[in-house]
């Protein structure tokens, strides 16, 4: 995720439940630095701080588990789809035909 994306989703989250973006953090579980520092590219989003927005955007009603179900799905069809490249030489990548991504 990046600080955009990260930065537009807290300024949403926090208008969605009412709150002041310096006491978004109280609800999501996190430290202001974290959520300052994420905003401003300082620190990257860890999996650990992704999962709790996520969690906090659902309650709010601005996702639903179908979204990130279906997120999920393709993170990791892409995920595998990369790994068979990884393993491929150089001659077998510019043949390389994805049963997936066509």
């Amino acid at each position: 995720m990046t600080a955009e994306e990260y930065s537009n989703r807290t300024d949403l989250l926090a208008e969605a439940l009412n709150l002041r973006l310096i006491d978004l953090p109280a609800r999501l579980g996190i430290s202001r630095s974290t959520l300052f520092s994420a905003r401003k590219s300082h620190r990257t989003v860890t999996n650990k701080t992704a999962r709790k927005l996520i969690a906090a955007e659902q309650t709010a009603g601005l996702r639903s588990r179908t979204q990130d179900t279906f997120e999920s799905l393709i993170r990791e069809i892409v995920r595998d789809e990369l790994r068979a490249i990884a393993d491929l030489t150089p001659s077998e990548i510019s043949n390389f035909k994805s049963p997936i991504i066509r």
